[in-house]
């Protein structure tokens, strides 16, 4: 018996996609908010809309509608809060 083998073979694997649409919870910690923030911000009328999806009786939110949404946000509290220099 001879100690060399047939040399092996390495399967490609295929890259992971991230999700487009994600469900609520998927969308809020996709964002970097808690549940309750998650549910602050929606009532509030700040979390774009989700859309419909007919073979699914639950919304999905767009990923690239919550990154455009998370680019809007201000970058400090004195942002936030209107603060001039």
């Amino acid at each position: 018996m001879s100690s060399t083998s047939a040399p092996t073979r390495r399967r490609k694997t295929p890259a992971v996609m991230p999700p487009i649409l994600l469900s609520q919870p998927e969308a809020w910690a996709f964002v970097g908010l808690s549940r309750s923030a998650w549910f602050t911000e929606k009532a509030a009328g700040n979390i774009p809309n989700p859309v419909c999806v007919r073979t699914s009786p639950r919304p999905r939110w767009r990923r690239a509608d919550l990154e455009a949404w998370v680019a809007t946000l201000p970058t400090s509290h004195r942002e936030a809060a209107g603060a001039v220099g």
